[in-house]
């Protein structure tokens, strides 16, 4: 069941999450996954800024400053994937609460967690599969942020929980986790992506925009093609410049001439 699919914004629900007393919530800027707030992770919310933010902020998304609660992200693209790495952590360490999960472009999805003795943001290795999607898992905490509710910046769409509505969460609903634990979610995710012959990703394909890493950072220029024919051609003109300058670079002409038709499917090939 979706919990939250209505619009919700931090003027209505940051007074609800900081009574809660489970989550420290955090404008976040329209349509961005980037606080509103100067030095976020440095400003202590208990000395009277905290209101301010409310009715200064009213329209923006509401997010989350991690700390004693964290996430645990699936940036998995892979819906067979992201559904099973889900089943082996509910399994494995949600034995007697499962978190709500929030949903922005599905089928990656992350849940809060008490991070017990975890302080730092902890990341697993990056695989990249046939299509060029790089897949990963990771902890958020002290220093990061998550947008709890607000407008997706890829698919335009709302946040979805799915679970539970974070809005009426207890510490006691939330499942802890500890680095090993991590290790061990890590290991499965690990051996799930070998399994299926996905790569491990190359690390200069690292701060590239996505629409370029899908291309250069293929195994070869037939994963690139077809990387290319697995996403939309109604893009912006910039991610289009990018798509076909990625291409050509690895393909040649091969990648020209397939970069060429898949623009045509576009509602404005021009």
């Amino acid at each position: 069941m979706t919990a939250a699919t209505e619009t919700k914004r931090y003027g209505t629900v940051a007074i609800a999450l900081h009574k809660n007393g489970v989550f420290d919530p955090l404008p976040i800027i329209p349509n961005s996954k980037k606080p509103a707030i100067r030095n976020w992770s440095k400003i202590d919310t208990s000395n009277g800024k905290f209101p301010a933010w409310v009715n200064q902020y009213p329209q923006h998304g509401g997010g989350h400053r991690c700390g004693e609660i964290g996430v645990l992200d699936i940036d998995i693209y892979n819906e067979e994937l992201a559904d099973f790495i889900h089943g082996c952590i509910t399994h494995e360490f949600c034995d007697r609460v499962t978190p709500p999960v929030r949903f922005g472009q599905r089928p990656k999805r992350l849940f809060p967690v008490i991070l017990n003795g975890i302080t730092n943001k902890i990341t697993s290795k990056k695989f990249v599969d046939p299509h060029g999607h790089v897949h990963g898992i990771e902890i958020l905490s002290v220093g990061q942020q998550f947008l709890m509710f607000g407008r997706h910046e890829g698919t335009g769409k709302e946040y979805e929980w799915e679970g539970g509505d974070p809005l009426q969460l207890g510490m006691f609903d939330l499942p802890a986790l500890t680095a090993d634990e991590f290790e061990y979610i890590n290991d499965t995710f690990d051996a799930e992506c070998k399994k299926r012959g996905w790569r491990k990703k190359d690390k200069n394909c690292a701060g590239q925009p996505r629409e370029r890493r899908e291309s250069q950072c293929a195994a070869s220029p037939q994963e690139a093609i077809s990387a290319l024919w697995a996403t939309n051609p109604n893009c912006s003109r910039r991610e289009w410049i990018n798509r076909g300058t990625a291409l050509k670079a690895l393909a040649g002409e091969a990648g020209r001439y397939q970069f060429l038709e898949w623009s045509k499917q576009s509602d404005n090939p021009n």
